[in-house]
């Protein structure tokens, strides 16, 4: 769990260090070339319908979607 929280939060704000450290974080994380976690994850919750594309909850946790 510990190796998978690692490698998230270098793949989340990696590139951010690569100005400072370049030797530690590859090129391969520029946001150009591979998105952030969080970047996928949203357009994964856009694409489950759970969120619309303006950033809004389609109405799961008010009780809209299910009447």
């Amino acid at each position: 769990m510990l190796i998978c929280v690692g490698f998230l939060s270098i793949w989340q704000w990696g590139y951010d260090l690569h100005g400072r450290l370049p030797w530690l974080v590859p090129d391969l994380l520029d946001p150009y070339f591979v998105s952030k976690p969080s970047d996928i994850f949203e357009h994964f919750l856009i694409l489950s319908c759970l969120k619309s594309k303006l950033g809004v909850f389609n109405g799961w946790f008010n009780g809209e979607f299910a009447r």
